[in-house]
């Protein structure tokens, strides 16, 4: 299985979309390191504008667990005003994970693709940008770089080849084994333990 960079980017902010939240009390970065972690977590968010209310949440370098809760709360009002169904369900971190309800007969392609785009509309302004920093929070407590952390920890894994860099990851050449989505490698590239 092989995935255009676009899509490889796409599925990794997937993951980072839908995966992990332990308290933040023990998370909580310094004003350097948030603002830092801010910084090259929007980056990655080529052409997005953050809200007023995205701006006040990270104005201070960090999400808290209400702010991560209040970020949520208004995204699942906005997907559920447009007649979907959002749960509430955690991961083991304690991160939302974001699912969309559809009874089966109904999640044809171009539905499960329409339901998408209310999830990813409703995110901006409300929770993205303020998911993927407390994400962030939590999965890469030091600040490192999270591309760099994929193919370290790839290269660990075996999966890839020792030479194998974040150009070949972000453009999807060479495309990534298979074995590599078997891995945690690409939502949690640092091993962070639930509870820790």
């Amino acid at each position: 299985m092989t995935f255009a960079p676009s899509l490889l980017r796409g599925l990794t902010l997937a993951l980072i979309f839908m995966g992990a939240g332990v308290s933040l009390a023990a998370c909580a970065p310094a004003d350097d390191v948030g603002n830092d972690r801010v910084d090259r977590v929007v980056s990655g968010y080529d052409g997005v504008e953050l809200s007023e209310f995205e701006s006040g949440v990270l104005e201070d370098g960090t999400v808290t667990q209400a702010e991560y809760d209040e970020a949520f709360a208004a995204w699942k009002t906005c997907v559920e005003g447009r007649g979907l169904t959002a749960t509430d369900e955690r991961d083991e971190f304690g991160i939302y994970r974001q699912a969309i309800n559809r009874p089966k007969e109904q999640a044809t392609e171009e539905q499960i693709r329409a339901d998408g785009e209310v999830a990813g509309d409703c995110g901006k302004g409300t929770l993205l940008i303020v998911d993927a920093v407390y994400r962030d929070q939590v999965m890469n407590p030091a600040s490192r770089d999270w591309d760099q952390g994929v193919v370290d920890c790839l290269i660990h894994e075996k999966v890839v080849e020792p030479d194998f860099n974040t150009e070949d990851l972000l453009s999807g050449q060479p495309p990534l084994p298979e074995a590599a989505y078997a891995t945690t490698c690409l939502d949690n590239p640092f091993g962070v333990r639930a509870g820790s």
